[in-house]
């Protein structure tokens, strides 16, 4: 009884042992790159997995993407092994290919002949592949100088980004005395929209010039200043159509005197 008592738990201490050998052979996989929160970019930016051993049992490993607010896994690649003992496993990804976005995941999942499987994730991963466009633009504009009077006049406020457009602000310079104006344009999903302005938007004083352009911020909070446009404020001439500007103070002929001494002086000029 003794000795088969003693063979019970030698067996159950071999057992034992087994299994925490088992256990200990697990390779554990680690998201090296990107970590949690990092901002990566370009149309091959490099995924890496790291095993912190490798006994032979782990062949490959997939590396997969979670959209934000998505629950379902994509596989960017499986990546097979070139050496028995190879612990590293490296893959590419078009990041341009993706809305720029602060919440995506990146797991690594790492399967052993032995049954097990290791898996680990990297959270709130920054797509982040650069600033939105922005570009001022408007029917109304035939050159880069523009004159406006008193009346409203419309002003093209185009800007893109994959992220989203998160504000577009539009920025006047006094060419004079460089103090600046602004007013904030309203903005779509993807876009600043188009805006009716007047002088008294910005409180522009009469007879200046101003370099005005849009700038437009995304939802990673990157910004673009489109190129300028020099716009003068005129004033309009009361009874004269609004399409038709000028300078004020613009010295005007009076037609009945000039014809008069036109007159006097072609009368003369026939005396002799």
């Amino acid at each position: 009884m003794k000795n088969s008592a003693l063979i019970k738990t030698v067996l159950i201490f071999s057992v034992f042992f087994l299994l925490v050998g088992v256990v200990s052979a697990t390779n554990v996989i680690t998201v090296a790159t990107p970590a949690a929160a990092a901002s990566i970019s370009g149309s091959a930016y490099t995924i890496t997995a790291t095993l912190d051993s490798n006994d032979g049992n782990v062949t490959n490993v997939s590396i997969y993407y979670q959209s934000p607010g998505a629950s379902t896994w994509n596989l960017i690649a499986t990546v097979q092994n070139t050496s028995t003992a190879q612990t590293s496993f490296s893959t590419t990804w078009d990041t341009t290919a993706f809305v720029d976005d602060n919440d995506y995941t990146i797991n690594a999942t790492a399967p052993s002949a032995a049954g097990t499987t290791s898996t680990d994730t990297s959270t709130g991963v920054d797509i982040d592949n650069g600033n939105p466009t922005a570009t001022l633009s408007s029917a109304t504009f035939t050159t880069n100088k523009q004159r406006f009077g008193a009346q409203t006049f419309s002003m093209g406020l185009n800007a893109d980004a994959t992220i989203g457009i998160s504000s577009c602000i539009i920025y006047c310079t006094d060419t004079n005395n460089g103090n600046v104006y602004s007013t904030t344009a309203s903005v779509s999903a993807n876009a600043c929209s188009n805006t009716t302005l007047t002088p008294k938007t910005f409180s522009l004083v009469k007879a200046r010039a101003y370099n005005c352009l849009v700038q437009a911020t995304d939802g990673n909070g990157d910004s673009t200043n489109s190129s300028s446009r020099l716009l003068t404020y005129v004033v309009e001439s009361s009874g004269h159509n609004p399409s038709i500007k000028y300078f004020p103070n613009t010295p005007h002929t009076n037609s009945f005197l000039q014809n008069f001494i036109s007159n006097i002086i072609n009368f003369f000029k026939g005396l002799f």
